[in-house]
């Protein structure tokens, strides 16, 4: 019983699913046996998860109604079962997260609906929040995608593709990805290459360089 919808689910490095909804409970599956493991407690209703490299850490945010700030993302340490950090400075809805490679940072993407998408990035050692970076776009971010070297960072949305320097997230660039709504990118060969898909029925390769 999942107790409300689910509206983001992940695997642990050991093979145990994890889910997160607007009942504000992390729930952990055995997908074998078909059952729940255990649960933890959250004080927010959730939209978006992500769980770190090397499976110990996990990132979830809020759902918040449209314009209320800031967002409330938060990291949960698996064994311990606590809240390790809050994370501030994104002022929208969050609708993706992803960690970086070396698990030492975390991306948050989203925006305001027909205002602005935006994107933060967060150092975990400090929890102090490294870069912000709103565009004027139609609609959120529904996903960011971290290269293997952790340099770079593409983001897609409604109205196309921004690529970012992750260091400053600085926006390199934009460009019309797809025909319609670019709904999901990742990175191939290194960072060399970007794979995306869209509403336009195709899945499309490009050459980052």
């Amino acid at each position: 019983d999942l107790g409300a919808p689910a509206r983001a689910m992940a695997f642990l490095t050991n093979g145990t699913l994890v889910s997160v909804g607007w009942d504000k409970v992390i729930r952990f599956w055995d997908i074998e046996k078909l059952g729940q493991i255990k649960s933890l407690d959250t004080d927010i209703n959730m939209i978006s998860l992500a769980v770190s490299p090397d499976g110990a850490l996990l990132a979830v945010a809020e759902s918040p109604n449209e314009g209320t700030t800031p967002t409330n993302v938060q990291i949960w340490d698996v064994a311990a079962g606590k809240e390790k950090l809050q994370l501030k400075g994104h002022s929208s809805r969050v609708v993706c997260l992803t960690f970086t490679n070396d698990g030492r940072g975390i991306l948050a993407g989203g925006g305001q609906k027909n205002e602005f998408s935006e994107i933060s990035y967060w150092d975990l050692a400090t929890g102090q929040l490294r870069g912000n970076h709103k565009t004027p776009k139609k609609w959120w971010f529904e996903t960011v995608a971290v290269n293997i070297d952790d340099r770079r960072v593409a983001a897609v949305s409604v109205s196309g593709m921004a690529f970012y320097d992750l260091d400053f997230l600085i926006n390199e660039r934009t460009w019309p990805a797809h025909g319609n709504t670019a709904s999901c990118g990742v990175f191939a060969n290194g960072g060399a290459t970007l794979i995306t898909a869209g509403w336009d029925k195709s899945i499309k390769v490009w050459n980052t360089r």
